[in-house]
């Protein structure tokens, strides 16, 4: 929120959004000019006092977290004859004043110094880099971002052509080319796209601003392709960040004359804007197949163990059912063939393998019963890199499962291996079960593989729930350093921009901009809160969740009652990570769908069991008609793998209450 306090009349209130501000009280008034007249130009209120209240007064009906510590702090000079005042609500209730206050006025001092002159005539292309800048940053699509380039760069330099050129993996090519300004019957005319040689392929070996008066006066250049129109002036400059070269964007023909200097570090700021947009979009991207892999794993073991429970009541032979774990083994990402091996009098012998693209070691191939024996010979057999699961059963080695790949040394790529690993060895503990069972007792082959299925499926439990929050932490990481840095760095060019001597419409425009960025900031930290609740290793269950609670009620202005306190002390990370997203799952249905005015968080015990409850007193719904709107069914999962009960009890109109219960001595 931005208030403007001139030497008479009542302050101005912008809000950075479409509603009205209700009009300021005497005592917000009183308590805003302390801060703009006086001489330290800082003011921090804490809860509960009246300048608290009267402060927070200025959202009205929309004012923030009633929890939050107020402060203003002055961005113009005390001496001019409009101060401006920055006036916010800081949200950690932890956060003592005086430690606010610190930090507002090392802020502070670190922009005060004087701003960037800037040329009154570069005032409008200023104006449109940042907004280029904002929306190539806020675009999750790299085709929209490249579209974006290419109109603003010729837009902004008066250039009737544009071009982008996207390297190839090399680095020494040009792979895909794209135009703007050339019709569709001239891009016809031209036919094949460029492939690096002439002017443009002086960029691939150099790494800096290229401009020309005259291409067609360069030793460098070698023409153009019968039906090209003839361009004179030239412009291009490296897309690079971090190192590594994208592509490169051209200009040509600039209408207004020669391209200048400052045409230069124009295209330079549009490369190095759209370089950042790029790898920010490439990395979106990356964490959405890594999500959308993550849950394809988590169906194809639900898949596998269908598989095995229908093999095993059906009694079928282990040759029927390793091939339908193979083909669920190359769904993996990166794998391009995969093998199972299988234990028999002191070797490993192959028994199926599969791959389209591959050929490694083949059916009936045998090494030592051993497993680097085994995977120094797949990887000989297949020249790229391989992984190799151990298949165990009650600790011994019964076989492995084989893969190979560019990809399959990566984490993720690994764990989602080990997990079908752990399937495939129920398959084979079932094969040699139903071989044995021929021999003896079925009462004793029975047991052994309960057994035997309970501890995989608790390893199972314990690496997919290592693995999604591997994933989880590995997302808020990523988007902690690249989303989060760009849109911090946005702000501060329009903090900057807004000082600039500009007319009151343009700095208003800017103002909005940067609460937009700073609000969008704001929206990604909650994001990567959740993704990676560091409270939980810290603090313990009961305090993460008691946190978690807190905040949903702080975000919903909905009432939260908890008493967590029957939490248990030392149980297994696996098993504190999945109470705590259940908890989180169902706290986030009750934000979303419920409709509730209070909701609680209880646990208790007796004996062995520990119940988890968590109501609310929302519209409800009918937990017959259940679909994943709700999220019940990761909430359902969850509790199913931990080996205990759920129990929804809700109807239309009556709020809703999600029960858990867990035996402590099968933890």
């Amino acid at each position: 929120m931005l208030v403007r306090i001139a030497e008479s009349g009542p302050p101005e209130i912008h809000t950075g959004t479409r509603r009205r501000p209700p009009e300021p009280t005497a005592a917000a008034v009183r308590a805003l000019e302390s801060v703009a007249r006086g001489r330290r130009g800082l003011g921090v209120w804490r809860v509960g006092s009246a300048r608290h209240e009267a402060v927070m007064g200025l959202w009205g009906a929309h004012r923030p977290a009633a929890h939050g510590t107020a402060f203003a702090a002055r961005l113009t000079p005390a001496s001019e004859p409009v101060t401006e005042l920055l006036v916010g609500v800081h949200a950690a209730p932890d956060l003592p004043a005086e430690t606010l206050a610190q930090r507002l006025s090392d802020l502070r001092a670190r922009n005060t110094a004087p701003p960037p002159v800037v040329p009154p005539h570069a005032d409008a292309r200023t104006g449109e880099l940042l907004e280029t800048g904002i929306r190539l940053a806020a675009e999750p699509s790299l085709e929209e971002i490249l579209k974006t380039l290419l109109e603003s760069a010729r837009r902004l330099l008066d250039s009737p052509y544009a071009a982008l050129g996207v390297l190839d993996p090399s680095g020494t090519g040009i792979e895909r080319f794209l135009t703007a300004g050339l019709d569709p019957s001239t891009a016809r005319q031209v036919g094949e796209p460029p492939t690096g040689r002439g002017v443009l392929g002086v960029l691939l070996s150099d790494r800096h601003t290229l401009r020309l008066d005259r291409i067609a006066e360069d030793p460098r250049s070698c023409g153009f392709p019968p039906g090209h129109p003839v361009m004179t002036s030239f412009l291009g400059a490296p897309i690079i960040h971090r190192g590594r070269v994208f592509g490169n964007v051209y200009l040509a023909d600039k209408a207004s004359g020669p391209y200048t200097e400052e045409d230069e570090r124009v295209l330079e700021i549009l490369a190095a804007q759209a370089a950042a947009a790029i790898s920010t979009a490439r990395r979106l991207q990356e964490e959405h197949l890594r999500v959308v892999e993550l849950e394809q794993l988590q169906g194809t073991v639900r898949e596998l163990q269908d598989v095995l429970a229908r093999g095993m009541s059906e009694e079928r032979s282990l040759e029927e059912l390793l091939p339908s774990v193979v083909g669920h083994a190359l769904m993996v990402r990166g794998v391009e063939y995969a093998c199972i091996a299988v234990a028999e009098d002191g070797e490993l012998v192959v028994r199926v393998a599969e791959g389209p693209s591959r050929r490694a070691l083949a059916v009936g191939d045998r090494t030592a019963e051993d497993l680097e024996v085994f995977a120094a010979a797949l990887r000989r057999a297949a020249r790229c890199p391989v992984e190799v699961v151990a298949l165990r059963v009650a600790g011994e080695l019964v076989g492995a499962l084989g893969a190979a790949g560019e990809e399959v040394a990566e984490d993720g790529v690994r764990a989602m291996l080990s997990a079908v690993g752990n399937q495939l060895a129920l398959a084979v503990a079932n094969g040699r079960a139903i071989d044995a069972e021929r021999e003896r007792a079925h009462a004793a082959v029975a047991l052994q593989l309960a057994r035997a299925n309970e501890r995989a499926t608790a390893e199972g439990f314990r690496r997919a729930i290592q693995a999604q929050e591997a994933e989880r932490a590995r997302i808020a990481r990523e988007l902690h350093d690249e989303a989060g840095q760009v849109l911090t760095a946005v702000s501060l060019h329009l903090r900057v921009l807004e000082d600039v001597d500009v007319d009151p419409a343009h700095r208003e425009l800017l103002t909005d901009l940067r609460k937009e960025v700073v609000e969008a900031a704001n929206h990604l930290h909650d994001l990567i809160t959740d993704l990676r609740p560091a409270a939980l290793r810290e603090h313990g269950l009961a305090s993460a969740i008691a946190q978690q609670a807190m905040r949903t009620s702080g975000g919903t202005g909905i009432h939260a009652d908890v008493s967590v306190d029957a939490l248990p002390d030392g149980l297994p990370e696996e098993t504190e990570v999945a109470i705590f997203r259940v908890v989180q799952e169902a706290l986030t249905n009750i934000a979303r769908h419920s409709g509730a005015a209070t909701f609680s968080v209880t646990a208790a015990t007796e004996g062995d069991l520990l119940r988890v409850v968590i109501e609310d007193d929302g519209r409800g719904f009918d937990p017959e008609a259940v679909t994943s709107r709700h999220g019940l069914s990761g909430i359902s999962e969850r509790v199913s793998l931990l080996g205990g009960r759920l129990h929804v009890d809700s109807s239309p109109g009556r709020g809703a209450a999600v029960i858990v219960e867990l035996d402590l001595s099968r933890l």
